[in-house]
């Protein structure tokens, strides 16, 4: 971020780095050359997030989605949330949005951070599970096919 703000070539490391999604957490990336010339090469944008915004953007994608994605995928959500409400990204930009991991397989988190499920009651019908629901959340709606759009 430091190194794009800067105009720079490459990156200096950082001294020192921490942060829950330990998969960024890299006091130098190999490539920094590489994603800084792409950067600056479609005249595109870079943005921080905080651990407090990728935390409430994982709970929330497993509270909406049912799906308990990595903190490293939950980083990428909030970016284009900052990016969307910056005016950077349209409300009706197409956008798609990586997650790689599972919440479940990060040590930094602890039980009190994992989302939690009610069982259902036997007095209620029976549904589909959550996540073959259809999808009313803000985050991830279907739009035919196998496509998510990011809203």
């Amino acid at each position: 971020m430091r190194a794009f703000e800067a105009g720079a070539a490459t990156s200096e490391p950082w001294g020192n780095p921490h942060t829950v999604a330990f998969g960024i957490t890299v006091p130098k990336a190999l490539g920094d050359f590489l994603v800084l010339d792409a950067l600056y090469a479609t005249e595109g944008t870079a943005v921080a997030v905080s651990d407090g915004a990728l935390l409430a953007d994982q709970r929330l994608c497993a509270e909406l989605e049912g799906l308990f994605i990595c903190p490293e995928g939950a980083a990428a959500i909030s970016a284009v949330r900052l990016l969307r409400d910056a005016g950077w990204l349209g409300r009706d930009d197409v956008t798609v949005v990586l997650n790689t991991g599972s919440g479940l397989k990060n040590p930094v988190l602890s039980p009190s951070m994992l989302p939690s499920w009610s069982p259902v009651s036997s007095s209620r019908p029976r549904r589909r599970p959550y996540a073959l629901r259809r999808s009313r959340s803000p985050i991830a709606r279907p739009t035919g096919g196998n496509k998510c759009v990011l809203c």
